[in-house]
């Protein structure tokens, strides 16, 4: 039995837009058990959930059959936020999937207003990061099954793909109103590159919310990713792998990657390396 199957039944409404939520739902839940369930689904996770299909997600999601709601917890659309606050004014059980434990609180506020979900499900190894001093009465910890895959998959490496000196993985800043600030993974891009030779190849990976285009003056500088290319397989390919927040960085410390984290420090561009 997968880790998750005992939070799921047949008449489960999933709810997602979370890249990362909808990953570790689709690796840690058995699919005879998903067949069952209706789906909503927009953004990335349309994508990982490719072999479902999805109800319309613009009416009422809760529909007389559903008798439980999981849902991702991305910050970037108000699908799994809305489905959250119909099971609550729907007395029906709820849980939230969180992938990680940055923004945590975020997660669960939309302009004032906030939504409890009966559960909330992190993975086993980003319990001691949550704030110290949040309510945990409702926070679990689960088997994240995919996590060794992973780590095996990117110290196997992968032959298809143009090998890389290194790979930046794109990612907004959040600040404490939710709002992303895309422009400032190009400042620390602009940044990596300055210290490398022109003979270095370096890659970019868009954040699967990213909407925005590639500074002209970084077109001829990086090599944009394949969005097609599971993200594992593309840092597989890299020497190094670099960026702000994003989980893909301590996976890849682990695997036995070179990685770096950015941050600004007083207004002042900073660079970290991660240990395993």
């Amino acid at each position: 039995m997968a880790s998750l199957d005992r939070f799921f039944t047949p008449r489960t409404l999933i709810a997602c837009h979370d890249a990362g939520a909808a990953q570790m739902i689709l690796d840690n839940t058995s699919e005879s058990l998903l067949r069952d369930c209706t789906l909503a689904l927009r953004g990335p996770a349309e994508k990982i959930f490719s072999h479902y299909d999805s109800v319309d997600v613009d009416g009422p999601l809760l529909h007389p059959g559903v008798d439980k709601v999981v849902t991702g917890t991305g910050w970037q659309n108000m699908l799994e936020f809305n489905a959250l606050h119909e099971a609550s004014l729907s007395s029906k059980p709820s849980i939230a999937v969180v992938d990680r434990a940055t923004n945590f609180e975020l997660r669960f506020s939309r302009g004032g207003d906030t939504v409890e979900p009966t559960i909330i499900l992190i993975p086993e190894y980003e319990l001691r990061k949550l704030p110290s001093g949040i309510d945990k009465a409702n926070v679990m910890g689960f088997v994240d099954n995919s996590r060794q895959r992973h780590l095996d998959q990117i110290m196997c490496g992968t032959e298809r793909l143009q090998t890389l000196d290194s790979l930046f993985i794109g990612q907004p800043l959040v600040d404490t109103n939710g709002r992303p600030d895309f422009e400032i993974q190009y400042r620390f891009l602009r940044h990596w590159l300055a210290g490398k030779g022109a003979w270095s190849s370096t890659g970019f990976r868009p954040h699967p919310s990213d909407q925005s285009a590639l500074p002209a003056d970084l077109i001829d500088r990086v090599i944009l990713s394949d969005l097609n290319v599971d993200a594992i397989e593309d840092i597989s390919r890299a020497g190094e792998v670099v960026g702000i927040d994003s989980f893909l960085l301590e996976l890849s410390a682990e695997a036995g990657k070179r990685a770096f984290r950015y941050l600004e420090r007083d207004g002042q561009v900073a660079i970290e390396e991660l240990r395993p």
